[in-house]
């Protein structure tokens, strides 16, 4: 077993033992204290036969208010193009665009989905003004939200396990969306395939169920979470192959369009008890708008 197997299996194992590989029962929780609950399967699936999802044109004013709402750039000009509010660089170049259909803890406050180049600036100039000795992370988002349209929803929260109290950062939306590498340089992407159930509370109390998960684990091979920990983002295991695994840059689309919903952790895969607390103050944001990416593979639109 080489180490990069080695790595491997000990991130997999980590999982397993961080998050309770035998699963988290949700009537563990006081009966006192019912807390409603969301179940994976209950979601409707934009493009399939439950659908009920359609797609609205938004109108001019609808279209100035977002593009007031959008964030400023350094080295981007905002503006309205084909419907939606879009960032462009100095030369003219498509650069990312601007989604108010994210929500953060409750509230809705729009989140911008940028090209690959620019994501990383933002993540290089955000992590150098986190005082050392303090976490080194900040979370970019694992989706292209680029093709989302006005009538769907991305709702994200932090939420803590009912298992272990491991805390995360998780997003719920309808249909499916591209996942993409968001850790810097080139990581090895693998799936593994656990068979657990996970349940999470959100900061609003309720809890949501992934009834079988699996996950798509990063191993990570620089310093981006300080101290080269995982990154795993845990989705039903329906949505994921078996046997992915690829070697994949930043920005990279991974090839797996997730559906609802995703949970986004790190784990020390050298120590597998290890949980890394993570929740929304831990995203890369601009002017507190969360940081999405659009796949290199589709960022030349």
């Amino acid at each position: 077993m080489n180490n990069l197997e080695r790595k491997i299996a000990a991130s997999a194992l980590a999982f397993t033992l961080a998050f309770g590989g035998a699963g988290c029962n949700p009537n563990n929780i006081d009966a006192g204290n019912a807390i409603p609950q969301t179940t994976v399967a209950d979601k409707l699936i934009p493009g399939s036969s439950n659908s009920t999802a359609e797609t609205v044109k938004p109108t001019e004013t609808e279209l100035n208010a977002e593009l007031t709402m959008a964030p400023e750039i350094a080295g981007l000009t905002k503006k309205i193009k084909d419907n939606k509010v879009v960032y462009l660089n100095e030369a003219g170049e498509y650069s990312g665009e601007f989604k108010k259909e994210v929500t953060v803890e409750g509230i809705e406050i729009g989140g911008v989905c940028l090209v690959p180049e620019v994501t990383q600036k933002l993540l290089t100039d955000a992590l150098a003004q986190i005082p050392e000795g303090q976490k080194k992370v900040k979370v970019i988002v694992p989706l292209d939200i680029s093709g989302l349209n006005s009538s769907e929803e991305i709702n994200i929260n932090s939420a803590v396990c009912t298992r272990n109290d491991g805390s995360v950062i998780l997003v719920e939306y309808d249909g499916k969306i591209p996942l993409t590498n968001v850790i810097p340089d080139k990581n090895h992407f693998y799936s593994s395939s656990g068979n657990v159930s996970l349940s999470f509370i959100k900061n609003n109390n309720k809890e949501i169920t992934f009834p079988n998960c699996a996950e798509i684990a990063a191993v990570t091979k620089t310093d981006y979470h300080s101290l080269n920990k995982d990154i795993f983002y845990l989705v039903p295991q329906k949505n994921i192959p078996n046997d992915f695994s690829a070697d994949l840059n930043f920005g990279d689309n991974l090839g797996l369009d997730i559906g609802f919903p995703l949970a986004i952790a790190i784990v020390n895969c050298f120590n597998v008890v290890e949980v890394i607390p993570l929740n929304t103050s831990d995203l890369l944001t601009v002017d507190n708008h969360p940081v999405f990416m659009v796949a290199n593979s589709i960022s030349g639109k």
